[in-house]
């Protein structure tokens, strides 16, 4: 008897789980830009069915304190982007595959300190338009790129202040779904005895 098993990739969708990522941020103030920083990415995961192929949830993390100079000083910054009304599927083929996705709901703690405009700080929650970008996935690793897009908007010391990023994220698949995989083929095995 013959066994043939799909690889995980081909199998079901597979959870890529965070190793290591950046995001460009860029600041502009009155539609002027003021900064471009990078900040790193601290997790968590994007979802990928290669089948499909699509992408099918994300969750992003960006931590960081970031110098803004003299007019709005530190902004110290905390965003979690999911996804919030899915994704349209990228051609077929192999990848990179290109994605689009969104709404995106985004939830920033955002405090400003030691700038000329003075201290500011703010909880958003906002649904961000769009993104797209590019997913590539092979057996040990995911790759994500999110172009550049508006991340969410705040008004400080009657200056309208936007956000925008551009975010890399390396993942590896999780763990769970080779326990999985690996339970279905014990049970294949006990139902041939």
């Amino acid at each position: 008897m013959l066994l043939f098993v799909a690889s995980a990739a081909q199998a079901t969708p597979v959870s890529y789980g965070f190793v290591s990522g950046s995001a460009m941020l860029d600041i502009e103030v009155n539609g002027s830009p003021i900064s471009s920083l990078s900040a790193p990415v601290t997790g968590t995961f994007f979802t990928f069915d290669a089948m499909v192929p699509a992408l099918t949830d994300l969750e992003i993390v960006i931590d960081d304190t970031i110098d803004l100079g003299l007019l709005l000083g530190t902004l110290d910054i905390s965003v979690v982007v999911t996804d919030g009304a899915g994704f349209s599927a990228p051609a077929g083929g192999t990848g990179p595959w290109t994605w689009t996705g969104g709404p995106f709901d985004i939830a920033a703690d955002v405090t400003l300190s030691g700038g000329l405009a003075g201290g500011f700080s703010q909880l958003i929650n906002v649904s961000s338009p769009s993104a797209g970008g590019t997913v590539d996935v092979s057996g040990s690793s995911g790759t994500l790129h999110a172009v550049r897009s508006s991340m969410f908007t705040f008004l400080h010391g009657g200056q309208t202040v936007e956000v925008f990023a551009t975010i890399d994220f390396v993942g590896v698949p999780e763990p769970a779904l080779g326990a999985l995989i690996l339970i279905g083929m014990g049970a294949l095995r006990l139902r041939r005895v």
